[in-house]
């Protein structure tokens, strides 16, 4: 086994946002608004303050908010499936509370193609 092989463990690339783009994390896990980093139809990845320490494998629920305060697509289910206190891309803000990578579950077809139309709109191919 290399050594230099990397941890990332995503099935799926996700893309960095071009705009801002907000997650409204229901229930009592979360300080809101957490900010988007990257998402794509499968998952995001946020930057948030948790209430609680260890949130792997939780479920929540989420509305994605554009800048301007408007509902971009409401009661996203999804899965904490990462947590990390540190920053580890070099595009990253130095002072991100935490970085958490949720992955979608449960999504009808209708939700999944919106949230390939919201990746178009915020995060467009370089």
């Amino acid at each position: 086994m290399s050594l230099t092989r990397s941890t990332e463990k995503r099935q799926h690339v996700r893309y960095r946002l071009k705009g801002s783009l907000f997650a409204a994390i229901q229930g009592e896990y979360f300080v809101n608004p957490a900010c988007l980093i990257d998402l794509n139809r499968n998952g995001i990845g946020v930057y948030s303050v948790c209430e609680k320490s260890e949130l792997t494998g939780k479920f929540v629920v989420l509305d994605l908010i554009s800048e301007r305060n408007r509902s971009v697509l409401r009661s996203l289910p999804a899965r904490v499936v990462f947590a990390s206190a540190t920053a580890p891309d070099e595009n990253d803000p130095p002072n991100a509370p935490k970085r958490y990578g949720l992955e979608f579950v449960n999504l009808s077809p209708l939700k999944k193609r919106q949230l390939d139309l919201i990746t178009k709109q915020y995060a467009p191919p370089e």
